[in-house]
Formats: C-alpha cells, sequence, structure tokens
C-alpha cells in the first residue's frame, strides 16, 4: 500500500488514546505526535537546551506512564528502534532526547502534494476536466487545512493570523513542556486541549503557567481531579501571585481612567 495521510496531534486529546497499554506500533505513532515539528529551545534546571526539528526531550519514565509499559520494556524497545536506524537516543547530564530519523519523511509538505498528486493521476486522466477534477478529488484535503487554520484563528476576534499563529505555536510548546516535566496533567481524565492551551498562554505569562501546573503535581490534584483545564483555573484562580498581579493591573487601568489619584 502507497501514500500516506495526515494525522492531527489532537487526537491524543480522544478518550481512547491513553485508554489502555499501547502496542509497538501505537508507541512509535506516539514518538511522531511527541517530536516536535519546529525547533525550539527550553531551560532545565537553568541550563539552555535547543530542541531540533523532529526531536523530543522526554524521559523514559514518562513513557512508560503514557503506554502503560514497564521502564524495562520502554528501555528495550527504544535500543531495538536504535538499532533499526529509527531513532537516535542522545543522552546528556542536562536532558535526554530522542531524535526521529529521517523525519522529514513523515512530515515533508512537498512529499505531502507530491503524493497527493500521484495518488489523483488516474482520476484526472479520466475527467474530461483536469482542474475541476484536481480540485475535486483533493477536496477533502483542502477542507481539512482550512479547517485547521480556521481552529488556530478562531480564538481571535480580529484578523491578526500572524498573531494567532504565534499563540498555536506556543500553545504546542507548552504542551510539549506538560509532556515532558508534567505529565499526569494529560494522564488526567480530561486533559488540557490545544484550545484551552491557546487561552492559557494568551492570557499568562510562562513562569506564571508553570508554577501551576506544578503546584498542581506537587499537591496530587492530577489524581483527585477530572479535569486538568478547570483544576488548573481552579489553582490560577488562588494563586497569590497572580492575584497581585490582577490586582495591579485593576489598579493601573482605574488610574489611566482618573478613579485611582497616584
Amino acid at each position: 500500500m502507497e501514500g500516506w495521510i495526515k494525522l492531527h496531534r489532537q487526537i491524543i486529546e480522544h478518550p481512547d488514546y491513553f485508554s489502555e497499554p499501547f502496542t509497538r506500533v501505537m508507541a512509535w505513532i506516539d514518538l511522531l505526535m511527541l517530536a516536535n515539528h519546529k525547533g525550539m529551545n527550553m531551560y532545565v534546571r537553568g541550563n539552555k537546551v535547543e530542541i531540533k526539528r523532529g526531536d523530543t526531550a522526554i524521559a523514559q519514565e514518562t513513557l512508560a506512564t503514557r503506554w502503560k509499559w514497564s521502564r524495562t520494556k520502554v528501555k528495550r524497545y527504544l535500543n531495538e528502534l536504535e538499532k533499526d536506524r529509527q531513532i537516535v537516543q542522545q543522552k546528556s547530564n542536562v536532558i535526554n532526547t530522542i531524535s526521529i530519523v529521517n523525519y522529514d519523511a513523515y512530515q515533508s509538505d512537498d512529499t505531502t502534494e507530491s503524493t497527493a498528486d500521484d495518488t489523483t493521476e488516474d482520476q484526472q486522466k479520466a475527467d474530461r476536466k483536469p482542474t475541476e477534477s484536481r480540485q475535486k478529488s483533493t477536496n477533502k484535503n483542502v477542507k481539512n487545512v482550512k479547517n485547521d487554520k480556521k481552529a488556530h484563528t478562531q480564538f481571535f476576534s480580529g484578523k491578526d493570523k500572524t498573531r494567532a499563529r504565534e499563540v498555536s505555536q506556543k500553545a504546542q510548546d507548552m504542551l510539549r513542556w506538560i509532556e515532558t516535566h508534567t505529565p499526569s496533567v494529560q494522564l488526567m481524565e480530561f486533559p488540557i486541549t490545544l484550545r484551552q492551551a491557546q487561552a492559557i498562554v494568551e492570557r499568562m505569562d510562562d513562569e506564571d503557567v508553570i508554577r501551576i501546573l506544578t503546584d498542581m503535581c506537587n499537591k496530587g490534584a492530577t489524581k483527585r481531579c477530572r479535569s486538568a483545564i478547570n483544576t488548573f483555573n481552579s489553582y490560577a484562580s488562588r494563586d497569590f501571585i497572580l492575584k497581585e498581579k490582577r490586582e495591579k493591573a485593576r489598579n493601573h487601568e482605574a488610574i489611566q481612567r482618573g478613579f485611582v489619584k497616584k
């Protein structure tokens, strides 16, 4: 069988995704889902670490929790993938990363277009109107792309799509940070979705998000509660630092309106 399909990362939000132990194929797909499609920088214990395209920084303990495997089974599986030259494991004193070999073969836009053209070639030849045929044969893919862009821009009331893409990227970075540092958040019955993450990063600073997520895990809220976003909002509403920021923002707004004297 030839050709391939696009698989959106939001599939991990489906209730059945983590409902049972992973098969080997599911584990491989999950690694592809976790791999960064764009390079990024992250800080680990004060050290700046560059995560390249096709890499994921995730601990074997986290993978064992996600896949419902023993750590020994995870280690053995990763070593097999590395032996087969499907991944490269890089270990350091700061962080461990997994690199997908030939990642572009799975996520190349050029491959997507050429594959779509190849799979519809026969239909185009048979149709008397090639242009119209091509439009029809790729209609579903075009709709998917448009819907995906719409999902990234619907969050805004204005038309600043550049800003929307930036927020969407930052939200994805946040979800990857959660997978690496606070994985129990996404193992809750209702994990944080991309749309919810967009809303969070739009209104909060990174340090506040990290503090609240860490607080949720340290206090066992991820085990007691069902909804990640409701728990996050509840902790955020009681956070002392955020309360101070909100109070300063209200005072500043009042000063601008002339209701409070400096």
